[in-house]
C-alpha cells in the first residue's frame, strides 16, 4: 500500500498499523493482558503482534486443549473444547496450527489443566494422589500426543517449563512436549506438602538430563526433602549449563556450591530468603538453625572463605552474581567470585550503619570489572544520609549503571537525597551511564515508592 497516494489517504493514528517494526516495539513493552487481548479485536496488524504475547506464556495447558475440536478429544475433555462442532480437518485443526507455534513457556501443575478447572472433574477426591485426576492427566497427554512432529515434538518453539508438582504423568508431559527445553524451573514442596513423595520429588530432578539444550536451571519454593537435595546435586552432573538460580533455603549448600563451581556458569544467583529473611542482628553461622529442616552441610559466611583459600570456589567462566542472604554471606561471597563479575546484585540487611562501608569495600576491592551494581537494602534503618562516602569508595572501578534501592517496613525520611546532591556525588564516576536511588516502604501486601532519583547521563 502506497500511504502518501490520494487513493489511501490516512490520517497519523491510522498510518501506525502499517509501520510494523515501531507497532511490534510498541506491543512488546504491553504486559497487561487486557490490554494485549483488547489490541487483537483493533485491527488484522496488532491481532498477530498481541496473539504472540497473549500465547506466549501459559499458566496450565488448559489453553491448548480448548483449541482441538471435541472428536478429537476424550469425553472427559469435551468440556474445555471451544470447538464443540465438528467440520473438515483443515478447519478444525486451523487453531491449533496457527496459535500453538506461540507457545514459548508452559506451567505444569498436579493438574495439566490448572488448578481452575472445575471440580466435578476431581469428585471428592481433590488431591495430588488423586487416581480420577492422574486419569484426567493422561487423557490431556493423549490428546496432544498425534499432534508431535515426527522428531516427537509437540510445541517447536516451547523453551521453558514451570515445574509446580512432580506428579509422573507432570514429569512426562515435560519430556514429551519439546526435547529442545533451554531453561526449566522446578518449585520445591513445602514441608508437609500434600501428596509430595520423596519418590516423586527425587523423579522430577531426573529431567534435565533429558534436555540436551538446556542451558538455564531455576530451582524456587521451600527446602525439600532430603532425598530430594542429593537429587539436586546429582542432577547437575555434566550438565553443560550457563545460568543458575536457586531461591530456597537449599541455596546455602556447600555440597551445592562446590557441584556449581564444575559448570561453565555464566550467570548465578544465590537466594535464601524465601522462606523469612534474617533478623537484623542474626549471626551468619546461626542461620541455618532457624530452617525448618537443617542443612548438614550449611554453607556460612567462614566455610566460603575457607574453600575460596583452597582454590575449590573456581567459576572461570562467572560474570553475573545475584546474592540475597545475611551481610557476612553476601560479602563472602564477593570476595571469592568477584574478580571476573561484570554485574553483581546484592539484597541484605545492615545492622549497623558502618556495615554499609564493609560491603562497598568487599565490592571496590575485588570486583574489579564490575560494570553494573544493583544493591538493595532491607530494614535500613540505619542508613542516614552520612553514608554517602561508603558508596563514594565505587567510584574507583568502572561502572556503568548504579542502582540503589533502601527498604523500610514504615515511612521513613532517614536516608534523603536531591537530583544536585546525586549529580555531585558521582560527578567523578568514570563511564556511568545511569545512576538510580530510591527508597521503598514494604509491607506484607507490597512495595511502595516513597522516593526515587534518577540520573542519566
Amino acid at each position: 500500500m502506497d500511504l502518501q497516494s490520494s487513493e489511501f489517504r490516512l490520517t497519523p493514528a491510522q498510518r501506525m498499523f502499517y509501520l510494523h517494526d515501531i507497532l511490534g516495539q510498541i506491543i512488546d513493552h504491553l504486559t497487561d493482558r487486557t490490554s494485549l487481548h483488547a489490541l487483537t479485536l483493533t485491527h488484522s496488524t496488532c491481532y498477530f503482534l498481541a496473539a504472540r504475547h497473549l500465547w506466549a506464556k501459559l499458566d496450565s495447558l488448559r489453553p491448548l486443549i480448548a483449541l482441538l475440536p471435541t472428536d478429537k478429544l476424550p469425553s472427559s475433555l469435551h468440556i474445555f473444547s471451544r470447538l464443540q462442532l465438528t467440520g473438515a480437518e483443515d478447519d478444525t485443526l486451523s487453531r491449533w496450527r496457527l496459535y500453538s507455534p506461540f507457545v514459548s513457556s508452559v506451567s505444569l501443575d498436579f493438574c495439566l489443566l490448572g488448578k481452575r478447572a472445575p471440580l466435578r472433574h476431581f469428585w471428592q477426591y481433590h488431591t495430588v494422589a488423586s487416581e480420577r485426576l492422574d486419569q484426567l492427566n493422561r487423557d490431556v497427554m493423549h490428546s496432544l500426543e498425534p499432534f508431535a512432529t515426527p522428531e516427537g515434538i509437540i510445541l517447536p518453539n516451547l523453551r521453558e517449563v514451570v515445574m509446580k508438582s512432580y506428579t509422573p504423568t507432570g514429569c512426562e508431559a515435560a519430556k514429551i512436549l519439546s526435547p529442545c527445553l533451554d531453561r526449566l524451573c522446578i518449585t520445591l514442596p513445602g514441608k508437609g506438602s500434600e501428596g509430595i513423595e520423596e519418590s516423586s520429588e527425587q523423579s522430577v530432578f531426573t529431567l534435565p538430563p533429558h534436555f540436551p539444550h538446556l542451558r538455564s536451571l531455576v530451582i524456587d519454593g521451600s527446602e525439600g526433602t532430603l532425598p530430594g537435595r542429593k537429587a539436586v546435586i546429582q542432577a547437575l552432573q555434566d550438565l553443560p549449563l550457563t545460568s543458575f538460580k536457586i531461591k530456597c533455603n537449599l541455596a546455602r549448600s556447600a555440597d551445592l556450591l562446590l557441584a556449581l563451581s564444575t559448570l561453565p556458569l555464566q550467570e548465578l544467583e544465590i537466594d535464601d530468603t524465601s522462606q523469612r529473611w534474617p533478623t537484623l542482628f542474626v549471626n551468619d553461622e546461626r542461620w541455618g538453625d532457624m530452617y525448618d529442616s537443617p542443612l548438614a552441610d550449611f554453607l556460612g559466611a567462614e566455610q566460603v572463605t575457607e574453600l575460596h583459600k583452597q582454590h575449590k570456589l573456581k567459576f572461570p567462566h562467572l560474570t553475573e552474581l545475584t546474592v540475597a542472604s545475611t551481610l557476612p554471606f553476601c560479602c563472602a561471597m564477593i570476595r571469592a567470585l568477584g574478580a571476573n563479575l561484570t554485574r553483581l546484585k546484592v539484597q541484605t540487611i545492615l545492622p549497623r550503619s558502618e556495615d554499609l562501608q564493609t560491603l562497598t569495600e568487599a565490592i571496590s576491592s575485588h570486583a574489579l570489572k564490575l560494570h553494573h551494581l544493583s544493591l538493595i537494602l532491607r530494614d535500613a534503618d540505619s542508613l542516614t544520609s552520612a553514608c554517602w562516602p561508603a558508596i563514594y569508595t565505587l567510584s574507583k572501578l568502572d561502572m556503568h549503571t548504579f542502582q540503589l534501592e533502601c527498604r523500610y517496613g514504615h515511612v521513613s525520611d532517614a536516608f534523603q537525597v536531591s537530583e544536585e546532591r546525586l549529580a555531585l556525588l558521582v560527578s567523578g564516576w568514570n563511564g556511568v551511564r545511569e545512576v538510580k536511588v530510591g527508597t521503598v516502604r514494604r509491607d506484607g501486601w507490597g512495595l511502595y515508592p516513597l522516593q526515587s532519583v534518577s540520573l542519566e547521563f
